[in-house]
């Protein structure tokens, strides 16, 4: 499934499980639909190359994108570019690759991760695998054998972190 709107608004904690929310504009990735039928959402978290080229197709790294936001996001505590008053502005730096300005004492490999999700070009960006495997060894519960596992079908870590889709 790809989101297409994921941000923190969208996101919510019942009984210290994290949720994903609002999934109206959600699409299939089955599906063979053309995923780009306008850009929705909050422009701070949306893919650039959506903002910049409209033909662009929306797909898993777009979601990813807004997933580097969101860890970036977590470690501020404020959403993004929140004194930002220009929308069309910010859609400029956005697409001229500004990013917001990493929290003094991220850990180096969570800002690693979060700049790497963020990246300005998609084929950069790792897949929801890698970055599950990725949390998962900083927090502990992925050992380092696993790091280079690329696998979509990587059930035990997404289970671990109690992720559900609503």
């Amino acid at each position: 499934i790809l989101h297409r709107d994921l941000h923190s608004g969208n996101i919510v904690v019942h009984q210290g499980e994290a949720k994903i929310i609002d999934l109206g504009i959600a699409k299939s990735t089955e599906t063979e639909t053309h995923l780009h039928s306008g850009v929705f959402g909050m422009i701070s978290y949306i893919d650039p190359k959506l903002l910049d080229d409209y033909t662009y197709k929306y797909n898993d790294k777009s979601d990813i994108y807004s997933l580097g936001v969101l860890m970036w996001e977590l470690s501020s505590g404020y959403p993004p570019f929140i004194n930002n008053e220009n929308e069309n502005l910010l859609r400029i730096h956005l697409m001229d690759g500004r990013r917001e300005e990493p929290i003094p004492d991220t850990p180096d490999e969570y800002l690693k991760l979060y700049k790497l999700c963020w990246d300005s070009e998609p084929e950069v960006r790792p897949t929801i695998s890698k970055v599950f495997t990725k949390l998962g060894k900083m927090l502990g519960i992925q050992d380092d054998a696993n790091d280079d596992n690329d696998n979509d079908d990587n059930n035990d870590i997404q289970g671990k972190f109690n992720l559900f889709f609503l």
